[in-house]
């Protein structure tokens, strides 16, 4: 059900994180953070049948409007490397609120 998702995530899985980013804030936002934190939830996302706890919920939600905040920032490989983890991001949202 979830095979679109699940292909964009290990595709992206398979991109290094991009240099130079750690310490570094867009906007205000930790982008070091918004990653390891949705990509925990992205996972358990995909190893529980579609499905994310109210706090992992709220979690990736949060880590969705800092990453479309820093966006507009971005450029070339890391714009496209935060582009990938949006849109992954945002169909799973989506997914989730058909079940709230």
């Amino acid at each position: 059900m979830f095979t679109g998702i699940k292909s964009k995530w290990e595709l992206w899985k398979e991109r290094p994180f991009p240099d130079g980013l750690a310490g570094s804030t867009y906007s205000g936002i930790d982008l070091v953070e918004v990653d390891t934190f949705s990509a925990g939830c992205i996972h358990t996302f995909l190893v529980s049948s579609g499905r994310l706890d109210h706090n992992r919920m709220k979690i990736l939600r949060n880590c969705s409007a800092d990453l479309d905040k820093a966006l507009g920032e971005l450029t070339g490989e890391v714009a496209e490397y935060f582009q990938q983890l949006s849109e992954i991001q945002h169909e799973i949202l989506e997914v989730v609120s058909l079940y709230e």
